[in-house]
């Protein structure tokens, strides 16, 4: 009778675990983000020109702009492999296009919340795209643009839209006391969108490019020097590819040296 008991209570233990696990999302397969607003198969093939724009919305990425012009040129190049016109819009002629839109509107941002003025992007992006049409004859346009997400690490590695970077700074000390860190770091994102000429939302995904701090051995962020920022091609264009492929058609492309694909969680699942 005493096993049989012990036995009933070491089960309900196991039972009682699994729910535990389970409830907490521990059971559940990870959510998996689709780029996707209209199906590929009902657009993609009756693409034959297509305009990209950068997109700058704020001064912070301002000093970047020769790599947002590297981005662009990287995702004009894969499109073009795909046999699509491409029509790459400068920053010089997208800043002049929003200097005149902004003397009407005045800032994209509110000036009591300081958040982002959703109507006043959206008729920026609407003029543009009027533009583009007009001027070039596109059948969709895409916007390019760098921003700031947060990415989570674990053991001093962070994975994010495809990306995957150490954060660690002091490894040799980190290594004599064995520690390393896990918890949210600030990163950088390629966020590409696609556009029919009236507007409608069909494509938006992101790829991962850097993280922006380091995290020492005494656990403390640090900003990395500005000129690691954006400096690596090499990673922009993993980013880029990260950020397109299933536009293309392309199920998986592994990173050069790579020997298996990181399993990353798209930043855009937070922004739902």
């Amino acid at each position: 009778m005493n096993l049989i008991r012990s036995i009933k209570h070491n089960l309900v233990i196991v039972l009682s675990i699994v729910l535990i696990l389970i409830s907490s999302g521990c059971g559940r397969p990870p959510e998996i983000y689709n780029p996707f607003r209209v199906p590929r198969q009902e657009f993609y093939p009756q693409l034959g020109r297509i305009a990209i724009v950068p997109m700058k919305f704020n001064s912070e990425f301002s000093e970047f702009d020769n790599a947002i012009t590297v981005l662009d040129s990287l995702l004009a190049k894969e499109l073009r492999e795909d046999e699509i016109e491409v029509i790459i819009v400068t920053i010089e002629k997208s800043d002049s296009l929003q200097g005149a839109f902004m003397k009407d509107i005045g800032g994209f941002f509110n000036p009591y919340t300081g958040k982002l003025d959703k109507e006043k992007t959206k008729k920026w992006r609407r003029m543009l795209i009027r533009e583009m049409e007009e001027k070039y004859n596109v059948d969709a346009v895409m916007f390019s643009s760098i921003r700031k997400v947060t990415a989570h690490f674990s053991s001093d590695r962070a994975k994010w839209d495809g990306a995957s970077e150490s954060v660690g700074k002091d490894r040799f000390l980190k290594a004599m006391m064995g520690v390393s860190h896990s918890g949210d770091i600030s990163a950088l994102s390629l966020i590409v969108e696609l556009r029919e000429v009236n507007d409608s939302l069909l494509y938006l995904n992101a790829g991962g490019i850097q993280v922006l701090k380091k995290i020492g051995a005494f656990g403390g962020p640090e900003a990395r020097p500005s000129e690691e920022i954006l400096s690596d091609v090499n990673r922009m264009r993993d980013a880029v590819r990260y950020a397109i492929n299933p536009l293309l058609g392309i199920v998986e492309r592994k990173r050069p040296g790579s020997t298996k694909k990181p399993k990353t969680r798209s930043t855009l699942l937070e922004s739902k």
